[in-house]
């Protein structure tokens, strides 16, 4: 049962608190938010429009379940809008939002944990607005706990892939996806090779598949279902288990020859060029090493086509 104050009575508490406030020369703003806390505000008052701040950029803030699910409705009334979730525990399941709207953005905030369960894909967006960002580094929430999506579709979140807003370069939030789509994730889910990655991958360890009857796990998913990768992508790191090994940081370009042309000289040596041009001599060897690695190309290739090569 509810048993917060009605309405009159929390705008005679709060112009009573005001005029305490004023006469012990105390900011209204801060206490009026305090009043705020303990009212338990079901939908934050940031509308469009508002000054440049903290919240400026977002229609409401929602810091618990209760209001996620107010502010969504809100807002998926109204035609769309942008719901900020901070520093608290939020469930999207089958039974809370069957079919989430695409025009309503849920910003995943300082300190949220987010659940999406039962293969929904609700619009989580996970690059915060610049103000944002720039008002937490003046003004930290004073949040323990970093961000956290749960994920169990195979289409991602929106940003997934966007650079980092870690200052410092780090991820800015972890990722947790069931094991049938870890593989997936893992594959395409990062960033370019040193580009800082803006998410950590873990496998969400306690995930149950939707157990209804009218929708799969992965129901309204556009991307493609995760499934096994093909030959062509994984005859490598299975050619090297072939040889014995498994540890790939102690894998040497050799070892990689040996599996990828265990028994044609002329590519073994086009690869050697290969995968050590920029490494071996620097800059001013590179282009010598192309150079040898082409006429090695160009040999096999006159082999298999009966032709001959040109100097």
């Amino acid at each position: 049962m509810d048993e917060r104050p009605g309405r009159g009575v929390f705008v005679t508490g709060a112009l009573l608190a005001a005029t305490a406030a004023l006469a012990i020369s105390l900011p209204t703003f801060a206490l009026g938010e305090r009043l705020r806390g303990r009212r338990e505000l079901i939908v934050n008052t940031p509308k469009k429009g508002s000054p440049v701040g903290r919240y400026s950029s977002f229609d409401h803030l929602a810091r618990d379940n209760r209001s996620l699910y107010s502010a969504y409705l809100e807002a998926s009334h109204d035609g769309g809008g942008r719901i900020l979730l901070e520093d608290g525990t939020y469930v999207i399941s089958e039974d809370s939002l069957p079919d989430p709207d695409p025009t309503v953005e849920l910003y995943l905030g300082d300190g949220a944990w987010l659940e999406v369960r039962d293969g929904l894909t609700p619009s989580v967006q996970l690059t915060l607005p610049d103000e944002y960002v720039e008002a937490l580094d003046r003004e930290p929430i004073g949040s323990d706990q970093s961000r956290r999506l749960y994920w169990s579709s195979p289409t991602p979140p929106h940003g997934l892939d966007d650079p980092t807003q870690n200052p410092y370069g780090y991820g800015d939030m972890t990722l947790y996806v069931p094991e049938s789509l870890e593989p997936a994730y893992r594959e395409e889910g990062f960033s370019s090779y040193g580009t800082p990655s803006r998410r950590y991958l873990e496998i969400w360890e306690d995930y149950r598949p939707y157990e209804g009857s009218h929708r799969s796990p992965t129901h309204g998913a556009r991307s493609r279902r995760p499934s096994r990768p093909p030959g062509h992508y994984t005859w490598l790191g299975q050619s090297l288990a072939a040889l014995g090994l498994s540890d790939a940081a102690n894998v040497e370009s050799w070892d990689v020859l040996d599996a990828a042309f265990p028994s044609d000289p002329l590519l073994w040596n086009c690869g050697k060029y290969l995968l050590r041009q920029g490494r071996k001599g620097g800059e001013e060897k590179r282009l010598e090493d192309l150079r040898k690695a082409r006429q090695y190309l160009d040999r096999r290739i006159a082999q298999l086509t009966g032709s001959e090569v040109s100097d």
